[in-house]
């Protein structure tokens, strides 16, 4: 019988996933991003963790694939956007941090977007 995940055990492996990716564990954070899909195949957190991890190997052009596989949530497009400026694709990145900022003004993705979007034009 297969174990069902709840919403906040999700939450918490993704989490994890991040600590992992960000101290360096890239395996252990792709086997717990893997984990995460697999219990929430139509979730966003598990492939944006792995679209992250992509990036952090310099994998830009998967990590973009990967993002653009995702529904338009303002979570996938943000980090589409990071993901397009570091390929160097400044416009489409401009392009979509900016319609992060005008679908969701008050979340810390804006914020982010915002961020994103002053270092581009400096």
């Amino acid at each position: 019988m297969a174990t069902v995940l709840t919403a906040g055990e999700v939450k918490l492996l993704t989490e994890m996933g991040f600590i992992a990716l960000w101290s360096g564990h890239s395996r252990e954070a792709e086997v717990i991003f893997l984990g995460v899909k697999a219990a929430r195949p139509h979730g966003e957190a598990g492939t944006i963790g792995l679209a992250m991890l992509r990036l952090a190997d310099n994998r830009i052009d998967e990590a973009i694939a990967l993002l653009r596989a995702q529904r338009r949530s303002v979570a996938s497009r943000v980090y589409l956007g990071l993901a397009l400026a570091r390929q160097g694709n400044i416009r489409l990145a401009r392009k979509t941090l900016q319609s992060v900022v005008e679908r969701a003004p008050d979340t810390s993705f804006a914020a982010l977007a915002a961020a994103e979007l002053q270092e581009l034009a400096s």
